[in-house]
């Protein structure tokens, strides 16, 4: 694991790595509820945005984001 950024109400944890961003509910950590490829070279500043449901992070200079909108429900 390269990065990781829990949520702001502690129900979620968002982490990266060379190949994926994978996103994970606490109350279940054995199974991620949303994972994405990185096809960049790097990732860096992961951020998970509760109220506007989005992982944004940096990739080679720009700020990105995912949608994880129905994911990030209780």
């Amino acid at each position: 694991m390269k990065s990781l950024e829990f949520g702001a109400d502690g129900r979620f944890i968002v982490t990266s790595d060379a190949e994926e961003i994978s996103l994970w509910r606490l109350s279940d950590a054995e199974n991620p509820v949303l994972r994405y490829p990185v096809t960049t070279l790097s990732v860096g500043q992961l951020s998970l945005d509760l109220d506007d449901r989005r992982i944004r992070y940096l990739s080679q200079r720009q700020m990105r984001s995912n949608a994880a909108r129905r994911r990030l429900t209780s």
